[in-house]
């Protein structure tokens, strides 16, 4: 899937976990020993996705410490943060290809996500922009739920999308 970018949303302030994000971004707060955001980069890694683009805003200097030495560009927000819409829209001149995978960083998995189903659902001749939650049982195979007024974990976008909505600040 290398004609895939990923772009992972890390700008959030992570009010909601208290004392665990005081002197660190969400993405960078550790779980099961590993920090929040690598379980969205294990799902690049599962798929083959090369391009790797996440935002950020809050403590944004502990991201771009993180990936320094990595391919992964970081996108930071200042000195306003722009939301879903207006992230994926500064991040348009950094991803390759022609399909787009979000994922939030805050998302823990069990096991590597195969995207594929995903992609055998959605047709980008009926919408581009379709939501996509997960629905797992036990464990894999994971079935999946196609709807878009749901809390997405993961959505498939074409980057055009954006010219389509120009109230999207960059």
């Amino acid at each position: 899937m290398n004609d895939l970018s990923l772009m992972i949303f890390a700008a959030g302030f992570g009010t909601r976990m208290g004392h665990l994000t005081e002197y660190r971004p969400k993405p960078l707060v550790p779980v099961a020993g590993r920090a929040l955001i690598e379980y969205a980069l294990d799902i690049a890694r599962a798929n083959d996705i090369a391009s790797v683009v996440t935002n950020a805003h809050y403590k944004h200097e502990q991201l771009t410490a993180y990936f320094a030495k990595t391919t992964i560009r970081v996108l930071v927000e200042q000195p306003d943060i722009l939301d879903t819409g207006g992230g994926c829209k500064a991040a348009l001149p950094f991803l390759k290809g022609d399909t787009l995978v979000t994922l939030n960083s805050d998302a823990v998995w069990s096991h590597p996500v195969n995207l594929e189903p995903m992609f055998e659902i959605w047709d980008p001749r009926r919408s581009s922009l379709p939501s996509v939650a997960f629905k797992f049982s036990c464990g894999p195979p994971a079935s999946f739920l196609v709807t878009s007024h749901v809390s997405t974990i993961s959505r498939i976008l074409s980057p055009n999308c954006f010219s389509l909505n120009p109230s999207f600040k960059s």
